[in-house]
């Protein structure tokens, strides 16, 4: 989800994007997408990861998507979220089940908006088919292993272990 994150920020013109995660082969293939706008930075999901954060995305961000996955502990949130400058906004599709503790007047002080949603508008498949149709969102970066629809555990399996980033399952009848 992260690395399809960069890429429709690429696609909207983001000047900047600073990729966060935690295999580095992944994030090396995220820079090469557009070195001048993507950087990366490998973290440990722990506290020791926000001073990090805040180098990488020098001081303050505008923007942060949260797509962590199924994890119980919120601090690699956390770390981002305090990255977030004045007015910023965060964006939750990750999976994190553990609850997140956020400073409520750090929150209204700094009038951040928060985000939160389990997949994407309906519309949203419409809107990237058209950035895929104008050449805006490009597709081509994304490497797809099929399989049948009888092998769908299988690729539940194969999604869960695999490599993850720009490489995804699909299902083809």
């Amino acid at each position: 989800m992260g690395a399809a994150g960069v890429l429709l920020a690429l696609a909207m013109g983001a000047g900047r994007i600073v990729a966060l995660g935690r295999k580095e082969p992944v994030l090396n293939e995220l820079c090469a997408l557009d070195p001048r706008r993507v950087s990366a930075l490998k973290i440990t999901r722990t506290a020791d990861d926000a001073p990090a954060i805040l180098d990488a995305v020098n001081g303050a961000a505008d923007i942060m998507l949260d797509c962590v996955g199924d994890i119980p502990d919120p601090v690699s949130t956390q770390n981002a979220l305090a990255a977030l400058e004045p007015y910023g906004c965060a964006l939750f599709v990750g999976g994190c089940f553990g609850d997140l503790a956020v400073n409520y007047e750090w929150m209204l002080d700094k009038q951040i908006t928060m985000l939160g949603s389990s997949w994407y508008p309906r519309q949203g498949t419409a809107e990237m088919v058209g950035m895929i149709a104008t050449g805006a969102l490009d597709a081509e970066a994304l490497r797809t292993r099929v399989f049948s629809l009888d092998e769908a555990n299988d690729a539940v399996q194969w999604a869960e272990k695999g490599p993850g980033g720009l490489e995804h399952a699909a299902l083809v009848p």
